[in-house]
């Protein structure tokens, strides 16, 4: 009989050991904090960054033609250099005689492929004269596009490992066969260390939300159709219900009950609920 009370008894303590520690795990399950980074929200301008590129090519040429076919006897001139206007640039001997062939304009020669000795005919041009003083770059754009460049508004222009500052000329209001506008801008080219023929670069800033609350993309969840941010509020995460304006790779704009007074979580929010007690470890704006 004794043996028996003594089992009871070693039984009755095991359970009563037992429950304590389940209380103890539902208290520290109670108590559980998530550590969180956040960032302040912010209201300001959400923009984004277009590149576009065009082919630079001189501001105006001019080709230099012959009257006759014939062979070309002499030539007084070579890709690149320079000439007056009424230089002689060539010879050409044609069934009604010696031709001298002059330049129509001030400029640089280019485009020259024949040497001594070759046929020249009358419907392609001998070579072309350019003027380089001064460039234009090319660029096709979209409908959507075109309203980034405005007449006579500066841009800068990166060629190779160097920056221009350039004009964007009036754009023709009609696009072209393929539905694009093509945009001019005019670059400097005095100290003519631009090359025509090459790629330049520019890159313009869209304003997509003008004014708007701004949060780090990372911040906003969606949970079935209903996409929600958490602020921090007396400790606590507040799940908050907004709607998505416009979304970048950095930064969302929305619309909600919050305010750039609010803190919104950014990090460490994946395991949150509404109510969860948290602690802030870092701030997202000192990162």
């Amino acid at each position: 009989m004794r043996k028996v009370l003594l089992w009871m008894m070693l039984l009755i303590l095991l359970m009563m050991i037992a429950a304590c520690g389940q209380n103890n795990d539902a208290d520290e399950e109670e108590t559980a904090v998530t550590s969180v980074e956040v960032e302040q929200i912010k209201k300001d301008n959400l923009q984004v960054t277009k590149s576009f590129y065009g082919m630079i090519m001189p501001q105006s040429q001019m080709p230099v033609t012959i009257e006759q076919p014939g062979e070309v006897s002499e030539l007084y001139v070579q890709n690149g250099e320079f000439v007056s206007k009424d230089d002689t640039v060539a010879k050409v001997k044609t069934p009604v005689g010696e031709m001298t062939v002059t330049a129509p304009r001030t400029g640089k020669v280019a485009k020259l492929s024949v040497k001594e000795g070759d046929f020249q005919t009358n419907e392609e041009p001998l070579m072309m004269v350019a003027d380089v003083d001064k460039v234009i770059m090319n660029v096709a754009v979209s409908k959507s596009d075109r309203s980034l460049f405005k007449g006579d508004k500066e841009v800068t222009v990166h060629i190779d490992d160097d920056t221009y500052k350039g004009n964007v000329l009036p754009v023709d209001p009609l696009p072209n066969e393929g539905g694009q506008f093509t945009i001019e801008i005019e670059i400097d080219n005095k100290d003519e260390k631009i090359s025509p023929g090459t790629t330049g670069k520019i890159t313009m800033k869209e304003t997509k939300v003008k004014k708007g609350l701004l949060v780090p993309t990372e911040a906003v969840l969606q949970e079935a159709d209903e996409n929600f941010v958490y602020i921090v509020q007396d400790g606590k995460a507040k799940k908050v219900l907004v709607e998505v304006i416009e979304t970048q790779t950095e930064y969302t704009a929305i619309k909600g009950d919050v305010n750039t007074k609010d803190e919104v979580i950014v990090n460490g929010h994946f395991t949150l609920t509404d109510g969860s007690e948290v602690e802030v470890i870092k701030d997202g704006n000192n990162k």
